[in-house]
């Protein structure tokens, strides 16, 4: 019996250290990339969802928005891709509220900007991006989304056989750190390892 605990206690120990392992990884991914702006050219610059009210969208999601312009209007890709649905009640989605101030605001040309409606969460909005990015044979992406979101995306995309370069706004809603969302972000990204090596997603 004596030695049935000690395998025990040996086992916990293990998976213990290896999940410290993994989220101290996984922290230094979230930290690496909320501080590491990459860009190269690509097929398409895609927008991460954010909250929109009744098609406006919140100052977080046209923080990402404005990012996107200033890098399409850096001629890094053709097209920008608004990605995210919608919650009960809600009128339009996270992608058309996107798409529409793109067009209004930075005057895009309309068949520059395309509404993905679909993604209630990260994966689900890559998802969405990888079964339109397929149709276009693409291979390369730009990500905007927030500075602490940017690891957990682009770990995400690359699992789906993306190269990825991302950016994210250096100043205003979404660009500093918050040690809550710091956290969240590491541990969505150790939830994902696992559940890929587990096969559940």
């Amino acid at each position: 019996m004596k030695k049935v605990l000690n395998i025990a206690k040996t086992l916990v120990l293990a998976l213990l250290a290896t999940f410290l392992v993994v989220s101290v990884a996984a922290a230094f991914t979230v930290w690496r990339d909320s501080n590491f702006r990459t860009l190269e050219s690509a097929d398409a610059i895609v927008v991460l969802g954010a909250a929109q009210y009744a098609g406006k969208p919140s100052p977080v999601l046209k923080n990402r928005l404005d990012t996107a312009a200033e890098v399409f209007a850096e001629g890094y890709a053709p097209v920008i891709l608004t990605v995210g649905s919608n919650l009960p009640g809600d009128t339009t989605t996270e992608a058309e509220a996107g798409r529409a101030y793109l067009l209004e605001k930075h005057n895009l040309e309309p068949e520059r900007v395309v509404a993905i409606t679909e993604g209630e969460d990260t994966l689900t909005s890559i998802q969405a991006i990888d079964t339109f990015a397929q149709r276009k044979s693409w291979k390369t992406l730009i990500l905007i989304s927030d500075s602490m979101h940017s690891a957990r995306v682009k770990t995400m995309a690359e699992s789906f056989g993306y190269v990825t370069f991302t950016s994210s706004a250096q100043s205003g809603p979404g660009s500093s750190f918050d040690a809550g969302y710091f956290a969240k972000e590491s541990l969505g990204i150790v939830y994902f390892w696992i559940s890929r090596l587990s096969g559940t997603q």
